[in-house]
């Protein structure tokens, strides 16, 4: 009896350069060129095997997950118990299975009625590394529920636990730790419970020493904590200078949260002051230089508050002669990224604000700035960031 699987390397048997090629053939060339074990069955002749190692499912859009579960109602509350069960194995099928289920609302709002949150809290601690990640996974696909967030978000020793394993030794449990923080972050009334249990502190403790994977996750939810009441206390515990040590790094993710955690750090009139002593518009203009859109992109925001300040314009001079104006003229134009070309117009209009930058716009640009087109076609948009280019208009024809 043969199970030759035949959509074994479908993609390459539907190709019509392989067309007619014998199917065995094509399994060894890429077992071969991967480096893998050669199957038995891909032989010529095969040897043929009673078992499978390949699912086939024998019907069309049959999802294996949705088949009908065992002990019917009753498998939730039976998972549930054998969570803190003495079998280690046991433990760990039922977190699999939990795992699995709970993408399914239904199913994640009866485990959160269980009070599977409370649960899992000891098991946070687990010594093994593997049910610290899962249970990290379930408590991410549980706080995507309202009530999930909430039950999340109410309980100190969650929240705790959750802060210790942003700290874990393994780097994959500190990954989805970050992950979990920043999926609450996401909400905007599961942050104030963040920020009071302080994990702005936690975090920026992490900045510095983690890796690049975990980091990005780190800078999002520092991102989503400093948008609300955070920004006050994390520009008293010196996350604003960390944010302008990150600027040395080149991964395009790290700079472009970096960027805006700075965009949102420099509304403050405190980190206004420090970013004119130690001339950040310089570096901020190196980043706007720079070819990735996501980076230049953020690298507008910045630069857009960072030059309110009476002696930033002044500063600005410095650079104009570098360039920074131009750049700024060329992204205003750049109608296919619509927050470049709106934060590069507000940007303009404060520089322009200081005589020297006025004239030197009105000599070399006032043409390009005048056949402006906004490209972006949402409306709301649409008029912010036309009513921001009468705005600059106002101020380059503003006679004193």
């Amino acid at each position: 009896m043969t199970f030759f699987n035949p959509y074994k390397n479908s993609y390459l048997q539907l190709n019509s350069q392989c067309h007619g090629v014998n199917p065995r053939l094509i399994n060894r060339a890429v077992n071969a060129a991967m480096g893998w074990e050669t199957d038995s069955h891909d032989k010529e002749p095969p040897l043929n095997r009673l078992i499978s190692n390949q699912a086939t499912l024998p019907t069309t859009f049959n999802d294996a997950i949705c088949r009908p579960q065992a002990f019917g109602k009753w498998a939730l509350p039976k998972l549930i118990r054998e969570l803190h069960s003495e079998c280690p194995q046991t433990v760990s099928n039922a977190i699999d299975t939990i795992m699995d289920m709970v993408h399914y609302p239904e199913k994640a709002i009866e485990a959160i009625e269980l009070r599977i949150v409370q649960r899992v809290m000891d098991l946070m601690q687990n010594p093994d590394a593997s049910i610290r990640e899962r249970i990290c996974i379930i408590l991410n696909t549980l706080g995507h529920q309202q009530i999930g967030r909430e039950a999340i978000c109410t309980s100190k020793l969650v929240l705790k636990s959750i802060l210790d394993l942003l700290k874990d030794e393994v780097q994959v449990v500190r990954f989805r730790a970050a992950v979990l923080a920043q999926s609450l972050s996401d909400n905007f009334i599961s942050v104030f419970a963040l920020i009071d249990f302080d994990y702005i502190t936690v975090i920026h403790q992490r900045i510095l020493v983690e890796n690049d994977v975990v980091l990005v996750r780190l800078l999002k939810t520092m991102k989503n904590l400093i948008q609300a009441e955070g920004k006050n206390i994390a520009y008293s515990i010196g996350v604003f200078h960390t944010m302008v040590l990150l600027l040395k790094r080149t991964q395009v993710e790290i700079l472009e949260e970096t960027l805006l955690c700075l965009m949102i750090l420099l509304t403050l009139k405190i980190a206004k002051k420090e970013a004119v002593k130690i001339f950040l518009l310089d570096t901020l203009y190196k980043l706007l230089c720079d070819t990735r859109t996501e980076v230049y992109t953020a690298a507008c925001g910045a630069v857009m508050n960072a030059s309110h300040r009476t002696k930033a314009k002044k500063q600005s001079v410095e650079i104009v002669n570098m360039g920074l104006l131009d750049r700024l003229v060329v992204l205003m134009h750049d109608q296919f990224n619509p927050r470049a070309q709106m934060w590069s117009i507000r940007a303009l209009t404060n520089l322009t604000e200081y005589p020297p930058n006025r004239e030197y716009l009105q000599a070399n640009h006032m043409k390009s700035i005048e056949r402006l087109n906004i490209g972006c076609k949402d409306k709301t948009s649409y008029d912010n960031i036309a009513e921001y280019y009468r705005k600059l208009l106002n101020v380059i024809n503003w006679k004193p």
